[in-house]
């Protein structure tokens, strides 16, 4: 069950990346409508070579559950723009993956 929702989380951000676009654009967290919209404005407004590193990252963001404290990963990314969002995502992501002795 867990595995399927962490799929189904993956499609969904792979989706929504590929409808995403960026420049000074920024996260619209306030909703999950909102943030899509937004993440897609992001995704086609970036060069070729950084729509891949933002898109990993909205899929990674969401598989490996990175997020503020009380808050869902939309609302952790609100306000942040494509740079931030891949900032804010490979943290998360090292920190998740560091061994702690």
């Amino acid at each position: 069950m867990k595995k399927a929702k962490l799929i189904a989380a993956a499609a969904l951000s792979i989706s929504m990346a590929m409808l995403a676009g960026c420049g000074d654009k920024k996260i619209d967290g306030s909703s999950d409508a909102n943030f899509q919209k937004s993440a897609k404005a992001i995704y086609e407004s970036l060069p070729d070579d950084k729509k891949g590193r933002f898109g990993m990252a909205l899929v990674q963001g969401q598989a490996v559950g990175i997020h503020a404290k009380n808050q869902s990963f939309a609302q952790a990314l609100d306000g942040k723009t494509a740079d931030e969002v891949i900032e804010f995502v490979n943290k998360g992501i090292e920190e998740k993956t560091t061994l702690r002795w």
